[in-house]
């Protein structure tokens, strides 16, 4: 069967994963401290991002927006209805269902965990049931508008913490920058 389907994520406190013209460079320079975003790159054998993560990947520089700051490699499949021509990027499009998409790129990652970037496959497989591991850090900022981190119109999913209770809640304490 192989590893877990997780999905690595980053959100502003606001709940958005990119800003309303599709920029996520404010993730970059926050410190990501903890056991996970240390260790989950190396868990990951395989990617699944969407076509939207693709194009705007695509129009940037790729060094920058590469999965983990380049510190990764491996196959990443980009699952779509409409594959372009040509990609600048190092994938794979796949025309297929969430279910094949995943069991394909479990058998790339050769038993590791595949990685699912984005919002909407990533909510594809939650709906499916084949959604393992939500990682998600959630980044200081608020954006205001941009892409939901998630659109679930379906009924309430119950997720369990997997680091203290089964249904606790997270507190953060943040200020305004520039104020004491």
């Amino acid at each position: 069967m192989g590893g877990s389907v997780i999905w690595h994520v980053a959100t502003s406190l606001d709940g958005y994963i990119a800003a309303p013209d599709g920029d996520v460079g404010w993730v970059f320079g926050h410190d990501f401290p903890g056991r996970e975003a240390e260790t989950t790159p190396g868990r990951i054998g395989a990617i699944i991002a969407g076509r939207v993560w693709h194009d705007e990947c695509a129009a940037r520089d790729w060094d920058v927006v590469a999965p983990y700051h380049g510190q990764w490699s491996g196959p990443i499949f980009v699952l779509t209805h409409r594959p372009p021509d040509a990609s600048p990027l190092p994938v794979t499009f796949l025309t297929a269902d969430i279910n094949l998409a995943i069991r394909t790129a479990r058998d790339a990652a050769c038993g590791k965990d595949v990685g699912l970037f984005g919002a909407d496959i990533p909510r594809q497989a939650l709906e499916a049931g084949l959604l393992d591991e939500i990682i998600v850090h959630i980044i200081p900022v608020l954006l205001g508008g941009g892409r939901r981190l998630c659109v679930h119109d379906g009924p309430p999913i119950r997720l369990v913490n997997t680091h203290g209770k089964d249904h606790a809640a997270a507190t953060l304490v943040l200020r305004p920058e520039g104020k004491r």
